[in-house]
């Protein structure tokens, strides 16, 4: 628990009970979801309440592996063109879906082997899906290719077809389009890896080759309308400009792991962070 003297008025979590919160998300039907990497939930935030998601009920717990992390649980969310769940997930080695016929791995292996851990994801208009697989849910934090991928890649899933997009990074981690979608961001959130890629997105959805955007670690990422890039990972948020120039950071008593934009403005941010989460109304304030 954060101590009281580290809380200020306009910084009380929304929510206190979790052990690694992540992947915040607005769902069109008008309230938020976020995930519990570690304890295996999804919650969702309606009203200012909030409580596990019927939509946790439809997974079903992972077969326990010796080259597990104690992360087995869901992590990245995105929503489908059609509106469906798309989670990331550590424990099964694989994206779900949750549609009308429950929930099902919509692609769970590469070249005949399981992935690592699916972590943060990221779908275009069109439906394209794209999603990062580290090593976090394995023993160690480390690849094991005799069981799993010997790679930590980007994937891109399409019309049933997987393909690996990049494996530049060791640790690829948050993913999130430019406003516009021509730009696709991928980070690290390794200490040995503190860069942040950027790649242009070609017509069939593969990727040009990367360049360097910004010399900063990151967790899960977010951009805003003007192209402006938010990043956890640290005990706070720091905002760069669409050419990478750092514009301020935002303090936290904690270490944040990811931030979505959402409401019915669209103006909300929700930030996760560890056991607890936190909204804000009117954005984030930057020095």
């Amino acid at each position: 628990m954060i101590a009281a003297d580290k809380l200020t008025p306009s910084l009380q979590p929304v929510f206190c009970h979790g052990k690694f919160s992540e992947s915040p998300l607005w769902l069109p039907c008008g309230h938020w979801l976020f995930s519990d990497v570690e304890e295996g939930n999804l919650w969702e935030l309606r009203n200012g309440q909030c409580r596990r998601s019927d939509f946790t009920k439809r997974l079903v717990p992972p077969t326990p592996h010796p080259l597990h992390s104690s992360h087995t649980g869901p992590n990245g969310l995105a929503t489908t063109p059609q509106g469906n769940l798309l989670v990331c997930h550590h424990g099964h080695h694989a994206l779900l879906i949750i549609d009308d016929f429950g929930c099902r791995k919509l692609v769970s292996y590469y070249n005949g082997r399981p992935f690592n851990s699916p972590n943060d994801i990221a779908v275009k208009a069109d439906g394209r899906i794209y999603f990062t697989d580290p090593p976090y849910g394995l023993k160690d934090q480390r690849l094991h290719p005799g069981y799993f991928q010997s790679t930590a890649g980007t994937y891109l899933f399409y019309k049933e077809e997987c393909i690996k997009i990049d494996d530049t990074l060791q640790y690829p981690n948050g993913i999130c389009f430019s406003p516009d979608e021509q730009l696709l961001y991928i980070s690290s959130n390794h200490p040995d890896e503190k860069m942040i890629l950027v790649f242009r997105v070609q017509a069939n959805g593969h990727l040009s080759p990367p360049r360097q955007f910004a010399a900063f670690n990151s967790d899960g990422m977010t951009t805003d309308r003007d192209g402006n890039l938010y990043l956890t990972g640290s005990d706070a948020v720091i905002k760069l400009d669409y050419r990478g120039n750092f514009k301020g950071s935002s303090p936290f008593p904690g270490m944040t792991t990811n931030i979505a934009f959402g409401g019915h403005s669209g103006k909300e941010l929700l930030v996760t962070a560890g056991e607890n989460v936190f909204l804000f109304e009117e954005g984030l304030k930057f020095n």
